[in-house]
């Protein structure tokens, strides 16, 4: 996937509608301020770079842990209305977990976040084995960085 390509645009617009989909489920569920789930504009095919791209969609993914199964179901239910999937998402993000484990190592600041962000989620599905290797990737991630900047 290149930045503009048919690829990129279908994300950026999904990521778009999720987004969107999200900040309306939340205000009709009484949330007053909804400015911390605006995480991109209209015009993000314009301005996302691909690795923002990916960390927008990893975001949407942690937001649908922090929620009830009836209201992701909700958002999932407007975005196949719209030609998008909440679920494809959450899978890009779960092969890209599997990518790390595989190769051995987190290369980018990108890929941390997004391993933390599975770290973090005590609720998800991962072996414990999977789950130390993962961690002592990313620590040993943080520590060359650590070493980079001294």
């Amino acid at each position: 996937m290149k930045r503009g390509d048919e690829e990129f645009l279908r994300r950026c617009r999904a990521v778009h509608i999720l987004n969107q989909a999200f900040t309306q489920a939340l205000v009709a569920e009484g949330a007053e301020n909804t400015e911390d789930w605006l995480i991109i504009t209209a015009n993000a095919a314009t301005t996302f770079t691909v690795a923002q791209l990916r960390m927008a969609e990893a975001d949407l993914a942690e937001f649908t842990q922090d929620f009830p199964p009836e209201f992701v179901t909700k958002i999932e239910a407007y975005a196949q209305k719209n030609n998008c999937s909440v679920r494809a998402i959450i899978d890009r993000r779960d092969q890209a977990i599997k990518r790390y484990l595989k190769r051995g190592t987190i290369k980018t600041e990108d890929e941390a976040r997004i391993a933390m962000g599975v770290l973090a989620d005590l609720e998800y599905v991962i072996s414990a084995e999977d789950r130390d290797k993962l961690e002592a990737m990313v620590a040993e991630f943080e520590e060359s960085l650590v070493g980079k900047n001294q």
